[in-house]
């Protein structure tokens, strides 16, 4: 059985065509260029994705490791394979194991809500990576446009100063990237002058 890393990979890579934005003149669709297709894919709508079930009630996830058995990722596999033993199992199950035996009944309801649950997750882990890509793609054609908006004002606001009210929340944008670049810099700056000052190990004498 295909562990759920594995059956991610095999639904992103199998994933059928991307809905194309029909309606979008601007996109330029290269077959060699994926960011340029991914620009004219069609975002799911939220409304198309169905809501939770309203008796859901979250658990805190301390309290789900303290009382849940939690089974790791890599181990999940190995869980379904003993509970499908145990399905093939379930005439003789418990004169093979004894009287004291669980009920085999339970096993495969819980093979098929497993099963189900991990098909879904594939699924939106596909969903989610494809809406993160184009989202990046969207916010970099964002940055371009208030670029090139940012420039012409710049050129503009000193002979016309009523344009600083106009347009105060492009320049603040413009102020917060380049303080986020200086901060940047500097912590580079003294991350790298701290490992300069940390001593070099000597080597051990031959």
């Amino acid at each position: 059985m295909a562990t759920r890393k594995n059956k991610k990979q095999q639904a992103i890579s199998t994933t059928s065509s991307p809905i194309l934005a029909s309606q979008n003149p601007d996109a330029e669709i290269g077959l060699r260029d994926s960011i340029a297709r991914n620009r004219a894919c069609t975002p799911v709508a939220a409304r198309a994705i169905p809501s939770v079930p309203t008796s859901y009630q979250p658990t805190n996830a301390d309290v789900r490791r303290r009382l849940l058995r939690v089974v790791s990722g890599e181990l999940s596999a190995e869980a379904l394979q003993a509970l499908e033993e145990i399905v093939r199992n379930k005439a003789t199950f418990q004169k093979d194991l004894g009287e004291l035996a669980p009920s085999p009944e339970p096993a495969e309801r819980l093979l098929a809500r497993v099963r189900e649950v991990d098909a879904t997750l594939v699924a939106l882990e596909a969903l989610l990576q494809f809406h993160r890509e184009i989202e990046d793609i969207a916010l970099s054609d964002v940055v371009h446009l208030l670029e090139a908006a940012n420039t012409e004002y710049e050129h503009r606001v000193s002979r016309l100063p009523q344009l600083a009210t106009r347009y105060s929340a492009l320049a603040r944008f413009f102020e917060a990237r380049s303080a986020a670049v200086s901060a940047g810099i500097e912590r580079s700056r003294l991350a790298k002058a701290d490992k300069a000052l940390k001593p070099v190990d000597s080597a051990p004498p031959a």
